[in-house]
């Protein structure tokens, strides 16, 4: 089983997602009849096939894996089936509940992009399935999820992401006018949607003032040690056109990197930001 589970990642890096889905599957299975699905053991493994899907929907190549929203669904089945368990350990990244809650809040994208992907293929019957299920999804995750912030903001980030990619622009900004109203407390969830109000390439997912206040957020949460955090605050900051602000924070980033002593390509990265905050440019991700 782990095994399997290992091969997984050196097929991920040649960009073998069939493959790689196809051994995280066997781990899933092997692992099945070893141990207990409620083990946090059984949730790295089950960890292994979100990662694969993860991957293959940046790659775009959704359509290497799945020919139909039927094959995806089935998929998604392995995932709900936890749902109806209750957390061992809630804060605790790899519980298998913790996983399954984290992929399902991924499917409405995914099936978005498989649309996309197969409308771009010519295969055009499954496409109308397709978005369909990613509209079912969306409207009854966000009932299911209606208390949790913390997770109908990885829902809503999941799916303004991949609405921007397919040129939905309309949808990414109907879903990033209802982030401000959410108050998550997951840095990490935080951090992620100050990054993309602040760096989005397309302006309708770009929003200055309110990538402050998550980013402020994400910097109080891990209590000014995080120098991600940190970098997101300064990118919303020239966001919103204070460029000498951006210019501090950043500075702030760049310490903390040099004191935990970074990899010199992390910060390169930072400094390439800091230059364009000193010139008044903000940070786009490309």
């Amino acid at each position: 089983g782990w095994a399997y589970y290992r091969l997984t990642e050196p097929l991920l890096a040649q960009s073998k997602y069939a493959e790689a889905l196809a051994a995280a599957q066997q781990s899933v299975t092997i692992m099945r009849k070893r141990i207990s699905p409620d083990q946090a053991w059984y949730g790295d493994v089950l960890a292994q096939v979100l990662t694969t899907l993860t991957a293959a929907r940046s790659a775009r190549a959704l359509t290497n894996l799945f020919s139909s929203a039927d094959d995806l669904d089935k998929l998604e089945l392995q995932f709900q089936e936890r749902l109806g368990s209750k957390s061992l350990a809630p804060k605790h990244y790899f519980d298998p509940v913790n996983v399954a809650t984290r992929a399902v809040l991924q499917f409405p994208a995914l099936y978005l992009e498989l649309a996309s992907e197969l409308s771009a293929a010519g295969s055009t019957n499954e496409v109308a399935e397709c978005r369909r299920k990613a509209a079912t999804q969306l409207e009854q995750l966000q009932t299911q999820y209606a208390g949790n912030p913390d997770a109908l903001g990885q829902l809503y980030l999941n799916f303004i992401q991949s609405a921007v990619e397919q040129g939905e622009l309309n949808k990414a900004k109907a879903y990033r006018e209802k982030l401000p109203a959410l108050k998550p407390h997951d840095a990490w969830l935080v951090n992620n949607i100050a990054w993309t109000l602040a760096t989005s390439a397309n302006p309708a997912s770009r929003d200055g003032s309110n990538a402050i206040v998550y980013a402020e957020q994400a910097v109080a949460l891990t209590s000014h040690t995080n120098y991600e955090n940190l970098d997101t605050l300064a990118a919303a900051h020239a966001e919103a056109g204070d460029f000498v602000k951006a210019v501090s924070v950043e500075k702030e980033a760049i310490g903390l990197l040099t004191e935990k002593k970074a990899e010199k390509k992390v910060i390169d990265d930072y400094t390439t930001r800091l230059r364009l905050y000193e010139t008044n440019a903000p940070y786009r991700k490309p």
